[in-house]
Formats: structure tokens, C-alpha cells, sequence
């Protein structure tokens, strides 16, 4: 079950990294593995081995013994984790310390002083706050990311922003990716050596970014297309004859998805399908805004022109405005999330009607009289 579980760490973050082999543990106590999924889970009983939980909020008030796997919306673990920590979710809070390697992934995370991580740090988010003692190494990825802590090893970080606090020590070498130089407080030390790479795009960089990107879209659009142009009129048709139940059976593809696929790793037998669920759904991730805006443009023109429009035409206006709203800020992240919870839906409903229609019985030719 151990070996289970750190491949599927690897398989989320592959930092996760197994315990040291022959340690004699001082009491002999039968190996508990625990796996929990739910809407909220909230564990309270300790556990002897490892723990696999994923949940929409997830809370950890006992400790566990071995590594831990904690998937979930918003995640919180308040009790100490014998071994490996990897975590991903839109809200991560770690108040308590690791054993060995932390590995997170979310929007927001926070990692409170008494969270002393005993092995490296693994760290990306859009926020991200430590303020808890790395005896490793440390490697994170950030929109803004604040250290006020001790690191006995090497720190490296990408981010838009980089601040180190009072109370931050970097035993070893800092190298900071950003757009500017690491703010650096009085009270923060760097004992090794500071290196700073920038990493600003140019505006003919960025402009050639968006173009490789927008004839990628369109690319694979066209290829849609040509594959069947029943598809993607079925799915357009879909999605706006029922835009709502769509976009929510979008959110739930999203979030259980991944979920199932993690279930699957857990079982020997089910991890060839895992890896067809997670290879479908990375596809789905990356076509399904591609066919919402197809969707949206093809209406657009059905009701200026009065007549459904070429779908050629319908896939180029949908693309291109796409690539220039994602552009925009806050409203580009709105618009991305909208068609891909819209595309979602809309390809997971128009496969599952196509499913239930009955194939048609072949109807009998009599043969010719003589």
C-alpha cells in the first residue's frame, strides 16, 4: 500500500520520496492504511501508516504516522505527519510539522511556525506565506512568495514577487527567478550566495507567445472539424439548449475526475484505466474551451445572419476572440474557467444523449420478383 501511495504522489507533484528502509520502529503495532473521500471529512482517530483523503474540506486534527496524501478544496493539517506530506487544493494550511517532505500545490498557501518541515519543500501556488523551519531544501513557484522562516539547505524560487521577512534565514545559496530582485528586510539573512535571474518577457516576446497559441487553438479546431463536423455542431447544440445544466456538470467533471483516477491508482488492477481517465481528461482540459467558444460564436452568427453560419467561420470568430480575452486581466481567467466548465459539460452531455438514442435495425430489402 506504501508503494501505492508514493507513486501517486509522484504521479501529482513526484516529489514524494519513500522512508528510510530498516528503521525498527519502537513499539510493534499493526499497520493501519486509510483511505477517506467526501464532501468534509475532518479525522480525528490517529493512524499507523499512510492516508490517502480527498474531500471538498478536509481537516487533520489526529496525527499520522506515515505519509499522507490530502487532496481538497480547502485542506488543513493541524496535527503532525510522520513522514511525507503531499497536498494539493485551492486553500492549504499546514500548522503542524512533516517529517520529511513537503509537497504542496493550491491557490493559497500557508505554513504556520509551529509546521516545521524535517525533509525538502516543495511549494507552488498563487500565494504563497512559510513561516515554518525547511531543514532542507526549498523549490517554489508563486505569484508572490514570502519566506520568514529558517532553510537549512539551497532556496530557489519562481515567482512575480519574492519577500524575505525578518526571521528568514538561508543557510545555503537563494536564486530567485522573478521580474525584479528579492526583497530582502533588515533581520533577513542569506548566508550563501544571492543570484538573480530575470525573467521579464519582452513585448515581442509575449506578442509571439499569444501567436504561437492562438494558431495552436486554431489548429486543433480545424482538426476538429475535419474529423466530423457533426461533433462539434452536436455539442453546440448542447450547450445552448441547456447552458446551466452544462456548466455544472462541468464543475463536477472537473472535480471528481481526478478523484476517481487517484481511487483507481490506489487498486493494482485499476491503474491502467487511471492512466486512460487521466490522459482523457488532460485532452478534454485543453478542447473543451475550444468547443464552447465554437458553441457561443456559431450562435452569435445564427442570429445576425438569420441562417446557421459556415462552421469554418464560427471556429476562427470563436478562437481568435477567445485567445484576445484571456488576455485581459481577472476578466481572462473568468472567461477561460466559464468555457472550460461550459466545454466540460457540454462534451460529457452530448456523448451520454448520443449514448442512450437506439441504434436504428436494418430494414430488409425484399428481393427483386422475377
Amino acid at each position: 500500500m506504501r508503494a501505492l501511495h508514493l507513486a501517486c504522489l509522484a504521479a501529482i507533484l513526484a516529489l514524494a520520496r519513500p522512508p528510510i528502509a530498516g528503521a525498527a520502529p519502537e513499539e510493534r503495532r499493526p499497520r493501519q492504511d486509510v483511505l477517506r473521500v467526501g464532501p468534509d471529512l475532518t479525522l480525528t482517530t490517529p493512524t499507523q501508516g499512510d492516508v490517502l483523503a480527498a474531500a471538498g474540506r478536509l481537516e487533520v486534527h489526529a496525527p499520522v504516522r506515515g505519509s499522507m496524501v490530502a487532496i481538497g478544496g480547502e485542506v488543513r493539517s493541524g496535527a503532525r505527519i510522520g513522514n511525507d506530506l503531499v497536498t494539493a487544493g485551492g486553500t492549504i494550511n499546514v500548522d503542524a510539522p512533516v517529517g520529511s517532505t513537503l509537497a504542496a500545490a493550491g491557490g493559497r498557501i500557508s505554513v504556520a511556525p509551529a509546521a516545521t518541515i524535517g525533509g525538502d519543500a516543495y511549494l507552488a501556488g498563487g500565494e504563497v506565506r512559510l513561516q515554518g523551519r525547511v531543514n532542507g531544501d526549498l523549490r517554489a513557484g508563486a505569484g508572490r512568495f514570502e519566506l520568514a522562516a529558517p532553510v537549512r539547505g539551497d532556496m530557489e524560487v519562481h515567482a512575480g514577487e519574492v519577500v524575505l521577512r525578518p526571521g528568514a534565514v538561508v543557510q545555503g545559496n537563494l536564486t530567485v527567478y522573478a521580474p525584479r530582485p528579492a526583497q530582502i528586510d533588515a533581520g533577513a539573512v542569506v548566508r550563501g550566495r544571492t543570484t538573480y535571474v530575470p525573467t521579464a518577457p519582452t513585448p515581442q516576446a509575449r506578442v509571439f507567445g499569444w501567436v504561437v497559441h492562438l494558431l495552436m487553438l486554431l489548429a486543433t479546431g480545424f482538426l476538429i472539424l475535419a474529423l466530423s463536423r457533426q461533433w462539434p455542431t452536436s455539442v453546440a447544440e448542447t450547450l445552448q439548449q441547456q447552458a446551466a445544466m452544462t456548466a455544472l456538470l462541468g464543475l463536477a467533471v472537473l472535480v471528481l475526475a481526478p478523484l476517481a483516477a487517484i481511487l483507481l491508482i490506489v487498486t493494482v488492477v485499476g491503474l491502467p484505466m487511471a492512466l486512460i481517465v487521466i490522459g482523457f481528461y488532460l485532452a478534454a482540459l485543453y478542447v473543451a474551451p475550444i468547443f464552447a467558444v465554437f458553441g457561443l460564436a456559431r450562435w452569435a452568427l445564427a442570429r445576425w445572419q438569420g441562417a446557421p453560419p459556415a462552421l469554418w467561420l464560427a471556429m476562427l470568430l470563436g478562437v481568435v476572440a477567445y485567445a484576445v480575452a484571456t488576455e485581459i486581466p481577472v476578466v481572462g481567467w473568468l472567461m477561460w474557467l466559464a468555457a472550460l466548465l461550459a466545454g466540460l459539460g457540454a462534451l460529457v452531455l452530448e456523448r451520454w444523449r448520443a449514448r442512450q438514442v437506439p441504434a436504428r435495425a436494418p430494414v430488409a430489402v425484399p428481393p427483386a420478383s422475377a
